[in-house]
């Protein structure tokens, strides 16, 4: 078990952002502890405290330090020796995060190895290398502002392994997911802590340009990975208040790729080994012309939305004091990829010569090559290659000894953004994994140049098909078939991989016939529920209708017998008041008739006919007001008897019915 990154990781448990001091402070008190220093110098304290945790004590670091514990009261000098009062010193606890660290990391390396099902060849102690050095890839020189570069295009079968272990982790254990970004970001919170002077604010108010793969990284040709890691590194500076632009040159190498692959996305002379990642990723989205055209259309606008700004201005040709060496600069680029590239025969002339016109003008730009001090440096030019990056760094230690070179690794601007506080840490941790585990292994130009002559040898040879050839040269998922056969090692690659590869890609078309047949059922299967659904729509809509028809015709001969019923029984009621109308006049002429044959005066007779007109009045007026009441209690209830009948005789509701 590797002791730097165990302390690395407790470091982080006790990381408080820009106070140094108390975050060291517990190690050097456990270290005068539990060694039982009686008194040392500050040199033999920085061995001591090198030789327990792993890693060396900068002097910038531990003098304010002891400093710090002599006004406390904690120690004393004498003659440069520092003499500890170990009884005044605060307890400290470092065993429970060493405890919980040495649980996880045990599990972490034994599910790698058991991972790799490979006893022979990673045993607990290769395991524990291998995650080691990947997590050390967040270790920055900060001295030399380089850093490992986030493109993990060598051939080592075991860290293609180690991708696939995270990923693993990260669908089915999160958390030793959680612990492995933990690790890296310690290291990263080391990094940033360990160099001396660098503040959050050194990053404040610069100027910055971006290489172009930054920008292919951004616009997500590179994987929704990588896609989120530029862009969290982005807006990380534009909230320091930092000006992001790109040059002219690489906006017009943005444009080549991107038109060079409208071309070939969909054509018959795509060649695998010379087609640009970026097309490889179109055609791998399945892609097509015009989808690449649109890109090429709404490029100015992604850039804008990513707060990036095109700059025009060419170099300052007539200020010769800081016009650099052409030759110079871009002999120092060959070698550093001479030095460093596995594939000697293959150089990327056209990148060269734009990093080389960039890095001239950056040098221009800046216009001061006696920078000390990254928080002075008005400008960089940031780029995601580490090879490029440390040719220039080399370049300038060359002419311009101990000062800071223009061309920084946005491996390094992530370690700035590490230090602001524990969440930004966190984030550029995880997003830089990420990117590892499922983005960053792609085959060499080398071996995909390699593979093409294996295939046209095979075909020559005719033991692969025309259609197989085809196949082969045209499949869009053929690069990852390749990685997958070779884990990434050109050493694997051979004339067994062709038929690897053809294995894996005629796999792949039957699972897309597959998924094809699914879908066309799948579509099918839908557009017979949806005819269904729209024939019983109709179909319910006409028998609403029919229905809404023959509704109407009930209410109407319902309303008609209600209309007669209520006519009957107005006629009966006319015919009863009739009769006793009737009566009462008779009764009343008889009366008259009666007094008429008594032969009693004239006057007893008209007073008689007056008195019985009078009455029956009475009694018509009588009758009039018995009717009103009558027509209220009796034939209203009568009316409303009778209703409920005709409604269910008709089927209909009664509040439809008048």
């Amino acid at each position: 078990m590797n002791k730097t990154v165990k302390n690395y990781y407790i470091l982080k448990s006790k990381w408080l952002p820009q106070d140094t001091i108390s975050t060291f402070m517990p190690f050097v008190i456990n270290l005068i502890r539990s060694e039982k220093i009686e008194s040392c110098t500050i040199e033999e304290l920085s061995e001591q405290f090198k030789h327990k945790y792993g890693y060396r004590l900068e002097m910038f670091i531990l003098r304010p330090i002891l400093n710090n514990m002599k006004q406390n009261g904690y120690v004393d000098i004498k003659h440069e020796q520092w003499i500890f009062h170990k009884d005044t010193m605060p307890n400290v606890d470092l065993d429970s995060e060493a405890n919980t660290f040495d649980e996880k990391y045990n599990k972490l390396i034994n599910g790698f190895v058991d991972f790799c099902n490979a006893p022979d060849e990673i045993n607990y102690n290769t395991a524990d290398k291998i995650i080691t050095d990947f997590i050390d890839d967040n270790n920055f020189d900060t001295k030399v502002y380089t850093g490992r570069g986030t493109l993990y295009d060598e051939s080592d079968t075991y860290r293609y392994f180690l991708s696939g272990y995270i990923q693993q982790l990260k669908e089915q254990n999160d958390s030793l997911f959680n612990f492995i970004v933990s690790l890296c970001e310690s290291t990263l919170i080391k990094s940033y802590m360990f160099n001396e002077g660098l503040k959050s604010s050194a990053f404040i108010n610069k100027t910055l340009y971006i290489d172009t793969p930054i920008i292919f990284r951004l616009l997500g040709y590179y994987g929704d990975f990588y896609e989120q890691e530029y862009k969290f590194l982005i807006q990380s500076l534009i909230e320091k208040n930092c000006k992001i632009y790109i040059f002219k040159r690489n906006y017009d190498e943005v444009l080549k790729v991107l038109r060079t692959a409208e071309k070939y996305v969909e054509s018959v002379q795509y060649d695998m080994a010379r087609s640009s990642d970026v097309c490889n990723y179109f055609r791998s989205q399945n892609m097509r012309a015009e989808d690449v055209a649109e890109e090429i259309e709404l490029l100015n606008s992604h850039l804008t939305k990513l707060g990036i700004e095109l700059f025009n201005a060419d170099v300052d040709w007539d200020d010769k004091l800081f016009v650099e060496s052409y030759d110079n600069i871009r002999n120092g680029i060959i070698q550093e990829y001479c030095s460093s590239s596995k594939d000697k025969r293959y150089l990327p002339e056209t990148a060269i010569n734009i990093d080389t016109d960039s890095t001239m003008h950056i040098y221009s730009l800046r216009k001061n090559n006696n920078i000390i001090k990254l928080s002075d440096a008005p400008c960089f030019y940031i780029s995601s290659n580490f090879g490029f990056v440390n040719a220039i760094r080399k370049y300038n230690n060359e002419h311009y000894k101990e000062t800071i070179s223009p061309v920084i690794s946005d491996a390094f601007i992530g370690m700035i953004i590490s230090g602001e506080n524990s969440q930004k840490a966190q984030q550029v941790a995880t997003n830089k994994v990420l990117s590892f585990c499922y983005s960053a292994y792609k085959p060499t130009r080398a071996m995909l140049s390699k593979f093409v002559e294996l295939v046209e040898h095979e075909k020559e040879a005719s033991r692969i098909t025309e259609n197989d050839y085809i196949a082969i040269r045209n499949h869009t998922m053929v690069n990852d078939f390749l990685v997958q056969s070779t884990q990434n090692n050109i050493e694997e690659l051979s004339q067994n991989t062709v038929y690897e590869v053809l294995k894996l890609i005629k796999a792949n078309h039957v699972f897309d016939a597959q998924k094809s047949f699914d879908r066309q059922t799948q579509e099918r299967e839908n557009l017979y529920k949806s005819e269904i659904a729209s024939l019983t729509k109709r179909k319910d809509e006409e028998i609403e209708k029919l229905q809404n028809e023959n509704y109407s015709l009930r209410l109407q001969q319902a309303q008609k017998q209600f209309k007669v019923y209520k006519l009957k029984i107005k006629i009966g009621f006319g015919i009863i008041l009739s009769l006793i109308a009737a009566l009462l006049l008779a009764g009343t002429i008889s009366q008259i008739v009666l007094v008429c044959l008594d032969k009693i005066s004239k006057f007893a007779i008209i007073s008689t006919i007056i008195t019985g007109l009078g009455s029956l009045l009475t009694i018509v007026f009588e009758i009039i007001s018995y009717k009103t009441d009558f027509d209220r209690w009796f034939v209203k209830k009568l009316f409303d008897k009778r209703k409920p009948k005709i409604c269910q005789i008709n089927n209909i509701s009664i509040e439809d019915i008048e």
